[in-house]
């Protein structure tokens, strides 16, 4: 029996239909009650995050408080913030692990409030992991900006992330067993099968290397650290020149800085004008909902796409004026590396030379006894341009060789650029003077395409246009993995260009594709990302097992076979010419079926239970290189996002990482 003391009713078997009825219909009503309770309080939380205020109880490092016209936000806690703030400076440094990093805090006194016990490595690990010491947050699957104090700054955030995705790791000798400090290991491949050379100590102190053999059993033989040291060692050894050309360097750099800083400022100048343009649009579509020519749900959405824009302009704004500031000082530093890298690599510790080596080296290769690597730009640059000559029977009268494939374009990893054009050191000899302008010119010159390239000896070229989100997948996936390739642009809109691309290069007429010295010519995006990754293993853009990298390759090709050919501009163009469609219409196509698609796409991310911070766990995927230009598309055509957080959520995490920044249409060369 059931005894109900203030309705006075007994519920039991023997009760009357009517009384089991009439209870039935008050449990409904509770549970309705109940239900709409945690409907408004979920409705009002909503509305706290979208002013920018922490709707749930304040986290490690901030306390609950009220402002004075009585709403409730989170304020920094003076005994917990700081110790907050030195655990993500303790962890960007590399030198320590999880564990490590909450024995420190709960020295600092980081404990829970309430219970006073310790802070496990799990709430470590979720604190590192928070977006909202940075000054914003994620709720929902969304990314708002917080009105509250930030404990840290998005770039330390950042290299926390980095190290916890396993981006960034610094090796560490443990005490009492752990990784061994070994100075070479994540920086060769095997030039046999492309496996990774690891190392182990033999006899407790010899030092060999080997082939993982994760391919099957390879035939390199194990090599001592010595011989490794030993080639790196030449290598860098090439990296030498006398003190009247760097001297000459280093004037023609100052003499070239006004152009430089001319170009951020026109640059910072542009980005200005576009912020203002997006302030006046959100202005404009606030009278707009204000008058009622515009349904609230039309202002949300493009009033947080038009803010994302600004961030981002102001991100990029922020980076030209860094950029302007630090020419001189890294372009020096630069130089200076270069002259010395030789004896530096010689004198220093394993992690240092592990440093250098990576620094200033890529893509190496032990292959028969042999090392070969390729330097990084501008580097590269420098080995060909003061190399010593090849022995010649004319004496020291000889004219000295020409260098026709200086490229001072920027690449997919900034560096200093080379020297502008006319940007020369009054002291230069006439020889030269004409061999510095001959470096300047090319600087400038319409890129070559076809055989006048593949006799150059660059490594690869990427044909692209910087508004075709197939060739935006190629430039993340290089980026993501620190590979250099020369890009050209090709321009899809204007007729001139085409034929020649199409003669000399890709008869298809289409981008990206990839022109290798020694492999040819490789077509289509993801062909192309497999062949990078084929190429260069680490780091992979694909998970281990056969149905994690099965997973990543249906998300992507989801976006590159399902959604992207539907509105290609091929087909707009179709759309247009030949069936005389209105482009009131062809939006409309384009939309429909990029946000048809972008569902099904969302469904099978959240149906997976694979995805994290990206597309699969925490690190970014071939998915995440194909998802990015997806939506930059979607957005600057006024697609509806607002139905698929978790693929939003996503491209926000990834735009905050540089490899993603970098590959923006709004930075490439050819953008207009």
């Amino acid at each position: 029996e059931i005894h109900l003391v203030k309705e006075g009713v007994v519920l039991s078997r023997e009760s009357r239909s009517s009384e089991k009825f009439m209870h039935g219909i008050k449990v409904l009503m509770a549970k309705n009650y109940i239900d709409n309770l945690s409907e408004e309080v979920r409705k009002g939380m909503l509305e706290k995050a979208e002013q920018g205020l922490w709707p749930s109880a304040a986290p490690f490092g901030y306390r609950n408080g009220v402002e004075p016209d009585g709403k409730k936000v989170i304020v920094v806690d003076p005994d917990q913030g700081p110790t907050i703030a030195r655990m993500f400076e303790w962890y960007a440094t590399g030198n320590y692990s999880l564990k490590e990093i909450g024995a420190m805090a709960r020295g600092a006194g980081l404990v829970y409030r309430k219970s006073g016990r310790s802070v496990p490595v799990s709430t470590v690990h979720k604190i590192l992991r928070s977006r909202l010491y940075t000054g914003d947050f994620e709720w929902l699957g969304k990314i708002y900006k917080g009105s509250h104090q930030a404990l840290v700054s998005l770039d330390l955030w950042q290299c926390a992330q980095d190290i916890l995705d396993g981006r960034n790791n610094v090796r560490h000798a443990k005490t009492g067993g752990g990784v061994k400090d070994f100075a070479f290991t994540g920086l060769i491949s095997c030039g046999h099968c492309g496996c990774a050379l690891t190392a182990e100590i033999k006899k407790g102190k010899y030092i060999y290397y080997h082939c993982t053999g994760y391919h099957g059993k390879c035939p390199e033989r194990f090599v001592r650290e010595e011989v490794l040291e030993e080639q790196f060692a030449t290598i860098l050894s090439r990296l030498r020149f006398d003190e009247d050309v760097y001297d000459l360097i280093v004037k023609a750099l100052r003499d070239g800085y006004s152009v430089e800083k001319r170009d951020h400022d026109e640059a910072v100048a542009r980005l200005r004008a576009e912020i203002d343009r997006l302030r006046n649009r959100l202005e404009g579509v606030y009278i707009d909902k204000l008058d009622g020519a515009v349904s609230d749900d039309f202002y949300r959405r493009m009033s947080i796409q038009w803010r994302d824009e600004i961030d981002r302009c102001q991100r990029d704004m922020t980076r030209h004026l860094d950029a302007s500031s630090a020419y001189m000082d890294e372009g020096v530093a630069l130089l200076t590396l270069a002259r010395k890298a030789h004896r530096l690599f010689e004198s220093q510790a394993s992690v240092e030379k592990r440093r250098l080596v990576n620094f200033v080296l890529s893509n190496c290769i032990w292959q028969h006894g042999e090392l070969r690597a390729e330097y990084r730009q501008p580097f590269d640059m420098l080995v060909e341009m003061f190399s010593p000559p090849p022995p010649s029977n004319e004496g020291d009268g000889a004219e000295i060789p020409q260098i026709e494939n200086w490229s001072g374009r920027q690449d997919s990893n900034l560096r200093p650029p080379g020297p502008k054009p006319g940007a020369l050191p009054a002291c230069a000899t006439p020889r030269q003077e004409g061999r510095y302008r001959r470096m300047a010119a090319s600087a400038i010159s319409p890129v070559p395409f076809g055989d006048e390239w593949r006799r150059s000896g660059s490594a690869m070229r990427l044909y692209g246009y910087f508004r075709s989100s197939a060739a935006y997948r190629v430039r993340i996936a290089l980026n993501l993995k620190g590979m250099a390739a020369d890009h050209v642009p090709v321009h899809l809109v204007k007729p001139g260009p085409l034929p020649a691309y199409r003669a000399a290069v890709n008869p298809q007429g289409l981008v990206p594709a990839l022109e290798s010295n020694g492999d040819g010519l490789i077509v289509q995006s993801l062909a192309i990302i497999d062949y990078l990754e084929e190429r260069q293993p680490d780091p992979p853009l694909l998970p281990q097992g056969l149905a994690e990298r099965a997973y990543v390759r249906a998300a992507a090709l989801l976006i590159a076979c399902d959604i992207h050919p539907l509105a290609n501009l091929r087909v707009l163009r179709y759309l247009k010419q030949e069936l005389g469609q209105e482009q009131d219409a062809i939006d409309t196509w384009y939309r429909h079926w990029v946000e048809d698609g972008l569902a099904r796409l969302e469904a099978f991310v959240r149906d997976s239970g694979r995805s994290g911070a990206f597309l699969h766990g925490d690190r970014p995927t071939m998915a995440d290189c194909c998802l990015v230009p997806q939506l930059f598309n979607a957005r600057r055509l006024a697609c509806d996002l607002s139905g698929f957080p978790t693929l939003v959520a996503i491209d926000a995490r990834c735009a905050d990482i540089e490899a993603f920044s970098l590959a923006h249409p709004s930075v490439q060369p050819d953008a207009e």
